[in-house]
């Protein structure tokens, strides 16, 4: 069976941030984001959902990518 969630360091690795910011996101409920115990997990497709719409949202605001 194919894994569909990511750890906290897999999420940074994915969005090529810090685990920092990423653990800052999910105190700010600004990623989506389960907590199973002591464990943060993400969903593939609601991270690459989230960041397309934080795209989009950077598009609209006239903001650059990439």
């Amino acid at each position: 069976m194919e894994r569909t969630t990511l750890t906290t360091k897999e999420v940074a690795d994915y969005l090529g941030v810090s685990t920092g910011l990423v653990y800052t996101l999910v105190r700010e409920k600004k990623i989506p984001s389960v907590k199973l115990g002591r464990r943060i997990l993400f969903k593939i497709d609601s991270v690459d959902r989230w960041l397309a719409q934080q795209e989009a949202a950077a598009l609209e605001d006239g903001e650059q990518i990439g």
